[in-house]
């Protein structure tokens, strides 16, 4: 479809209905001034006609005239009249135009809005000429389109609780009650693995709440080295990558800023922790540190599964993970990447991602120098 050019409300009203209106009178004007120097000569013509005339009785001329100037006189009101009506029949009818121009998208707003608020998330099929009722229509679109993700996130987010707690409950509950019935017997082992079940529920509230605390936390920035931070978190990864025989390349300037280093460290390590666990093992990740128009630019690729088109839209909204054909062997909710998102955009920065299926990933972490 064709995008059409638009324009303010008030240039339209301006174009559909003040600017015919001034038209309209200007030439109405025109035409009454015509009708009435018209009349008007006519009128003179005829008094001097009869004040010349010889021998005239003068009460019978003046007679005469008075009744002529009567006959002007309601003439003019006549046309007077006329135009007024006119005039009003012109406005009542420009006036119903406009409205119904300008009123029509409104309503189908108003009832896309109604829909929305009833979950029927759709978009409003309208397109205007006029820049406010394209911006209504935009948010509304925009509007419906983030509650519609919102809905699919959510209802990812049910069925990923229901499987992550559903599972370490139902192991649990098998062996407490064969240990109850005296099928086996409590040994130390047994009771580990009991432990350990309990131990995996605890983390995945305890994601929950750090994500909710993350919220309610303010940054604290102060000028330090975030090429000795990055080094830090990647000796302390070091351990977990090398046991998937993945390799962690990096390339780090020297690089100064004002950020809150506890928090940024959590970031490098959700993104370096995240490529470890969508890698294949015997893979590399790298990692670029450098400065680029005052800006604080951090780089992580991966070699791992890549994110499809159809989620890569998805992936720093809350409790969003990728396919479950790839990920249903990986524990956790997927707020990581929602945690270093809510970061970054707290130091005023922004996260992209650039990504290949079954190639990799690369994300993008943009922090401002100061």
């Amino acid at each position: 479809m064709k995008t059409k050019k638009t324009i303010s409300i008030n240039k339209k009203l301006f174009r559909v209905f003040s600017l015919p209106m001034m038209v309209f009178v200007i030439v109405l004007m025109y035409i009454i001034n015509l009708i009435f120097k018209m009349e008007f000569e006519q009128y003179v013509e005829l008094r001097n006609s009869q004040l010349n005339t010889s021998e005239m009785n003068i009460n019978n001329g003046i007679d005469y005239l008075k009744a002529d100037e009567v006959l002007f006189t309601h003439t003019m009101t006549k046309i007077f009249i006329l135009v007024v009506v006119v005039c009003i029949l012109c406005i009542l009818f420009l006036t119903f135009f406009t409205s119904k121009k300008i009123i029509s998208p409104i309503k189908k707003v108003s009832y896309t809005a109604k829909e929305i608020r009833q979950n029927n998330y759709h978009n409003v099929e309208y397109s205007s000429d006029i820049q406010e009722i394209c911006y209504l229509i935009d948010t509304i679109n925009n509007l419906s389109n983030s509650l519609k993700k919102q809905e699919h996130i959510r209802k990812r987010l049910l069925t990923d609780l229901s499987h992550e707690l559903k599972t370490p409950i139902t192991s649990m509950y098998g062996h407490l009650e064969a240990l109850i019935e005296g099928i086996w017997e409590p040994t130390k082992d047994r009771l580990i693995s009991i432990n350990q079940e309990l131990l995996r529920i605890m983390s995945l509230i305890e994601q929950l709440q750090n994500l909710n605390n993350l919220e309610n936390d303010s940054i604290r920035k102060e000028y330090i080295d975030i090429k000795s931070l990055v080094i830090s978190v990647i000796h302390n990864m070091q351990a977990v990558s090398l046991s998937k025989n993945i390799k962690i390349e990096y390339n780090l300037e020297e690089v100064y800023a004002r950020v809150d280093g506890d928090k940024l460290a959590q970031v490098i390590v959700n993104m370096i922790s995240n490529s470890i666990k969508y890698s294949n093992e015997n893979k590399k990740i790298y990692i670029n540190l450098y400065k680029e128009n005052r800006e604080v630019i951090i780089k992580i690729k991966d070699e791992g599964i890549g994110i499809s088109k159809e989620d890569i839209q998805y992936i720093f909204e809350r409790f969003y993970r990728v396919d479950k054909s790839r990920s249903k062997d990986k524990e956790g909710l997927g707020v990581g990447l929602t945690i270093s998102n809510i970061i970054v955009k707290e130091h005023g920065g922004s996260i992209s991602v650039k990504s290949v299926l079954n190639e990799g990933s690369e994300f993008i972490i943009r922090l401002p120098e100061k």
